[in-house]
Formats: C-alpha cells, structure tokens, sequence
C-alpha cells in the first residue's frame, strides 16, 4: 500500500536512495511503496536486508522475517530511519515511513519481494 505522508520531501531524496539499491522507481500503482514530491517508489530487498529486517532463507527458499521481537522491531525501525535521514529526509518523517513500511511488511510477509529480488 503506498504511502504519502506530512510533511512531503522531495523525489531528490529517494533517488539518494535509488543511487544506493535501496530504493527503484515505480509506476505500476499496485507496486508502489512510498510516494514522494514528484516520484514514486518500491523498496528493493537489498534495502530490507540492509536495515536487519530481512535475511535469505538457509535452505535457498526466499526470504525470512528477522523482525519479529518488539527488540528487533525498534532495531529495524531505528536502521531504517537512519538510512531515510542519511539521505536528508526529516527525521520525524523517517520514523513515521519507517513504523509504516515495517508494518506493511510484517503483515504481507516477504512473499510480495520473491518474484521482485531479480529486479531489486
């Protein structure tokens, strides 16, 4: 489900983020994670990996759910901030995108990123 919260920011902000892997562009509405001033975006695997939210699975199969302790739940959410503030996005609206995204994915798992990790 997308995401357009107060205060906006500026697509310059997600192409840091795009620069990084962190982050591609979308068009397809359905795809669409976050939508900034002037761009739309999906969250790549690499991104979620990066912020201890997700690891590969041992025996090959996809993709497993790290955060599941309310402790790895704010580690997650304290990473995932850090990188959207890294890259000049406010800090409030960091912390919000961050409970929002690691919601999304607790409850549609990581199914919706298996047929994407090519691309992400």
């Amino acid at each position: 489900m997308a995401r357009f919260q107060a205060p906006a920011i500026s697509h310059a902000i997600g192409e840091r983020l795009v620069d990084r892997g962190f982050l591609v562009r979308e068009e397809e509405t359905s795809r669409i994670d976050v939508i900034l001033l002037g761009g739309a975006f999906r969250y790549t695997v690499a991104f979620w990996q990066h912020v201890g939210a997700l690891t590969a699975a041992t025996d090959g199969s996809g993709w497993k759910v790290e955060a599941r302790t309310p402790e790895a739940q704010a580690e997650v959410r304290r990473r995932f901030a850090e990188v959207w503030e890294a890259a000049g996005a406010p800090e409030g609206w960091a912390r919000m995108e961050a409970s929002a995204a690691l919601e999304v994915l607790l409850v549609n798992g990581p199914a919706p990123l298996l047929s994407e990790a090519g691309q992400s």
